[in-house]
């Protein structure tokens, strides 16, 4: 039985942990493929992309920033969407392309004209959610391209200066596919292959084996390891690199590793030890979106295992 939930739920908490054990440094984010690249600000976060033979799209989190509009803090959005088109032969097939794929949303557009190009400013409703956007649009070696920033009204003029000044690292070129993507660090890169469908867990592992010899102090790489592992079917060496990413947490119990350890136990053949624990620790499963659902779903699967134990051996 495929647990997907705990899967997402343990990526997700992986994921909001792992951004403080980036580095200090600029790193750069580059899709030769699709022929363009920029660095990645201080505390900014690659969240998602996509790519495939037709496009290729890569979205950015700018830090949060409270907003006495909406009173709450908020994470803008910055992206960058490649598309390669016979359709697309000019910056105004770029522009219209954009505006025809947002139409439904956008309640209020005007032309706007920067250094790095032209574009235009837009007011989108979501759900009955107001944001404010600027799409700028660049034709360069066949490919179109959109680079956006998406905020609310409370935060739009905080943070669109610091978009402006991101325009300048971005940069074009001559699509190449023979030159691989560049992430900011491996741990996006290995963020990005578990949001695949399905997740590139051999590549997660290879990532995370050379992330922990270099920061054998990262325990987000050991928690990501051993997931991996366990998902490739090399569960061994996934109770070994859980027990490392344990370690890092004194005495505090992290739910989310005692189930992985508890699915590694069961893999093993040891479902009866996995049941037990799992069991004694049932409280710290509670009231827990997501993660509770989880929970009681893998321990239908061990009560169900400990019942097929019991018949084979009343058989024997």
């Amino acid at each position: 039985m495929q647990l997907r939930t705990i899967t997402i739920v343990f990526a997700l908490l992986i994921f909001c942990s792992s951004v403080a054990a980036k580095s200090v440094a600029l790193p750069q984010y580059s899709v030769p493929r699709f022929g363009f690249a920029s660095v990645l600000p201080e505390n900014w976060s690659l969240r998602w992309e996509i790519e495939d033979s037709a496009r290729a799209v890569v979205s950015f989190g700018m830090p949060m920033v409270y907003s006495e509009v909406e009173k709450q803090e908020i994470e803008n959005a910055v992206s960058i969407r490649a598309i390669k088109s016979p359709q697309i032969k000019s910056v105004v097939d770029v522009k219209n392309a954009e505006l025809a794929r947002t139409a439904k949303i956008v309640v209020s557009s005007e032309d706007i004209d920067l250094d790095f190009g032209k574009g235009v400013r837009t007011v989108s409703e979501i759900r009955g959610l107001r944001y404010e956007s600027v799409q700028l649009f660049r034709f360069e070696h066949g490919i179109g391209y959109t680079v956006s920033f998406t905020a609310t009204k409370g935060t739009f003029e905080y943070n669109f200066p610091k978009f402006v000044e991101y325009l300048k690292t971005v940069s074009f070129f001559a699509p190449d596919a023979k030159r691989p993507k560049v992430y900011p660090s491996r741990m996006d890169e290995a963020m990005m292959k578990l949001n695949l469908q399905p997740p590139d867990w051999q590549r997660v592992v290879e990532l995370m084996e050379v992330e922990i010899k270099e920061n054998p102090a990262n325990e987000n790489a050991f928690r990501i390891l051993a997931m991996s592992l366990f998902e490739v079917g090399s569960f061994d060496r996934a109770l070994v690199m859980l027990d490392s990413a344990v370690s890092f947490r004194s005495t505090n119990i992290s739910a989310p590793l005692e189930l992985l350890r508890g699915r590694i136990l069961h893999g093993l053949g040891r479902s009866d030890e996995a049941l037990q624990k799992l069991t004694a620790l049932s409280a710290f499963f509670q009231n827990e979106p997501g993660l509770t659902e989880a929970y009681n779903e893998f321990m239908g699967v061990l009560r169900a295992a400990k019942l097929d134990s019991a018949d084979v051996k009343v058989t024997q």
